[in-house]
């Protein structure tokens, strides 16, 4: 027998999985009610002009976006319910504390790290032991995209860190810590001498590609909290990944 939630049982799930809490003034959860229960449903980043036809089209009865101020609503199907997770989603399924991405990578026991405001903003943890180009290529396949690469020279690494952030501090605090490469979404310029000093490595994977690896993972998160439920993930005009219910 099938079974499927109802639009507010994601909500409650999501909020409780990403710690809505900590961001009481940022968007989150029931963006515009819809019809349940919840049988198929789309992940993206943010609406394109197509997006009322394209759920349509799908079958949808809800859509997730992680940014949703610019979907038109008074075109959008209305039958069709709206969740929205903005930074909280960034801080749990990208390049903040993300314990999904830290298993994918094989970090062992990830610590809480970048700490603002008592929220942690990163993770640094183990690895096993392995050549840093070697690691690199990892990035490649987890991330389906080679990432921007500085100051390569160690032969192997034990210790990485995943940080949405990155300034002077951060970096000798992350080598203080023993890490030896460093992963961002973004480099920026304000840390570059604390690198050179450290000779810390860093991998950029970029912002948006870190939000696509987040997508996935919501998928993931949802199918496992509920089998029959389809995901199905997408871009304006390319569907990347999709999941479907046998109905």
């Amino acid at each position: 027998m099938m079974f499927y939630p109802k639009l507010e049982a994601i909500a409650l799930f999501l909020d409780q999985y990403l710690e809505v809490t900590r961001f009481p003034a940022d968007q989150h959860g029931i963006y515009r009610s819809g019809k349940d229960p919840i049988r198929r449903i789309g992940l993206a980043i943010e609406p394109w002009a197509g997006i009322g036809q394209w759920a349509s089209e799908q079958e949808l009865d809800a859509l997730f976006l992680h940014r949703p101020w610019k979907i038109k609503l008074a075109t959008f199907p209305s039958e069709i319910g709206i969740l929205a997770y903005h930074l909280s989603f960034d801080l749990m399924l990208t390049f903040g504390f993300n314990p999904p991405l830290a298993t994918q990578l094989g970090m062992h026991n990830p610590i809480p790290f970048a700490f603002r405001d008592t929220i942690p903003y990163g993770m640094f943890g183990d690895i096993p032991t392995v050549s840093l180009h070697s690691f690199v290529s990892t990035l490649t396949n987890t991330f389906a995209i080679p990432p921007e690469t500085h100051q390569l020279h160690a032969e192997k690494i034990q210790r990485i860190a995943i940080v949405g952030a990155m300034n002077d501090q951060l970096i000798r605090e992350a080598a203080a810590q023993g890490v030896q490469l460093y992963i961002t979404g973004q480099f920026r310029q304000p840390a570059r001498k604390a690198v050179q000093e450290t000779g810390m490595a860093v991998a950029v994977i970029g912002h948006a590609t870190g939000e696509q690896w987040g997508i996935r993972a919501l998928g993931t998160l949802l199918q496992e909290r509920w089998p029959d439920l389809g995901c199905i993930i997408t871009q304006p005009n390319q569907t990347h990944f999709s999941r479907f219910t046998s109905n």
